[in-house]
Parts: C-alpha cells; structure tokens; sequence
C-alpha cells in the first residue's frame, strides 16, 4: 500500500470501520504521521477514535501514539489524551527532581 493510499483509508472513518486488523496494519505501517499536516492528524485521531477495538488496538501497536502530533487522541483504557498525559508525566518528573535535589542539599 502507497502512502497516499494509506491516508485515504486511514481518514475514512466509514473504510476503518470495515477493515480486518490484517487491513489495518498494513494501512498503519505505510501511514506516515510525521508528513501528515494539522487537518490531517485531526481526521486521524477523528477516525481512529471512533473506529472498531480491533482496529484501534492494532493503530496504538504500530503507531507511535506517543510521539508528537497525536496529542488529542485518546488511548484505549485512558480518559485522558496523549497530549495531557505527556504534560502530566513531565510535570510530575520535574516535582520528583526538585524534591529529591532538596533531599540531597539538606
């Protein structure tokens, strides 16, 4: 499957509905989410959201759910989007830091 051809099935929320978990990853593997545009990574996260468990489990194992861009999508067995979460763990990291560099200066 073409790239071109990945982001048509993978922007179709009524094609994602249909594929196989087989479909699904090949449409995953050939997306390239970093060469996707604001529009497009809004339709991504849009169709994914609301797409069958099967093939939402198979996008989170093939796409780097995590790395920039998906920020509004929100994983399977989580309320809360990718972008928060990342917020959330960098914030509670630096905390951790500075109370720990307080422990070590005392």
């Amino acid at each position: 499957m073409s790239p071109a051809q990945a982001v048509a099935v993978a922007l179709n929320p009524a094609v994602l509905a249909t594929v196989s978990t087989e479909e699904a990853e090949a449409v995953f593997e050939a997306l390239a989410v970093d060469e996707l545009n604001d529009a497009q990574i809004d339709a991504l996260v849009e169709a994914v959201q609301d797409a069958p468990l099967e093939v939402r489990e198979t996008f989170e194992d093939t796409i780097d759910i995590f790395g920039e861009g998906l920020d509004d999508y929100v994983p399977l067995g989580s309320n809360i989007p990718v972008g928060t979460r990342r917020t959330l763990i960098a914030v509670t990291a630096g905390i951790t830091l500075a109370a720990a560099g307080t422990r070590i200066r005392r």
